[in-house]
């Protein structure tokens, strides 16, 4: 009995470590199962889980809500959008000053 237990435990354990991707939610609220392999300043890369000896696949943090990784952290990518934003708003006070 005792061993069947184990057996059902380690089993399980399996099963859930072979489920266990990082989740890419875009803004369009699409999911992409993935294995993320760099956060760069602009941009995320990453691998399609079920294909991670394939191409790494490059998308913009402006196109990402947020990142669940396979160990449960999430990371939202609000504040980048915010800080875009404001970036461009500025950028835009500038040239109608530099009109003036």
């Amino acid at each position: 009995m005792k061993k069947i237990a184990i057996t059902t435990f380690f089993a399980g354990v399996i099963v859930v470590a072979t489920h266990a991707q990082d989740v890419i939610v875009t803004t369009k609220a699409e999911k992409i199962e993935a294995k993320v392999t760099e956060i760069d300043i602009d941009v995320v890369r990453y691998k399609q889980y079920d294909f991670q000896d394939g191409p790494t696949f490059i998308i913009k943090k402006l196109d990402i809500d947020f990142i669940v990784y396979q160990n449960g952290q999430v990371v939202v990518f609000e504040q980048q959008k915010l800080i875009e934003e404001l970036q461009k708003r500025l950028s835009e006070l500038e040239e109608k000053k530099g009109g003036e």
